[in-house]
């Protein structure tokens, strides 16, 4: 009976011992987990700005080539230009024209005052 009590007892000190040391392996398996989980997290909060960061450039990036106008409306937009000047240089030779015409009707109109006086 003694020897038994005895080897229980050891028995028991030896589970004693490793549950001990079960459980400190455990509770560092538990602070190494946490401090993954905190890098991994950092980690995650990083990549996920950098993601952002990268969208709103290529969104930006793809706003710029909808506003940049192709051949064809390039060419139209050439084709207008080159009305526009071609109605204003028209309107310049007019306003000549009409310039010339009052001066022409002013100086007339003074001759005849001095006729008429």
């Amino acid at each position: 009976v003694g020897q038994l009590q005895a080897a229980l007892r050891a028995a028991q000190q030896q589970a004693a011992a490793e549950t001990r040391t079960t459980s400190a392996t455990l509770a560092s398996e538990r602070e190494q987990l946490a401090e993954e989980l905190a890098q991994f997290d950092a980690y995650r909060a990083r990549e996920s700005a950098a993601l952002a960061r990268d969208r709103r450039v290529l969104e930006r990036q793809a706003k710029a080539l909808l506003k940049v106008p192709d051949r064809k409306e390039r060419s139209e937009v050439d084709a207008l230009k080159r009305e526009l000047e071609a109605v204003r240089a028209d309107g310049r030779a007019r306003e000549v024209k009409w310039k010339m015409a009052a001066s022409r009707l002013q100086k007339q109109l003074a001759a005849a005052h001095d006729e008429i006086a």
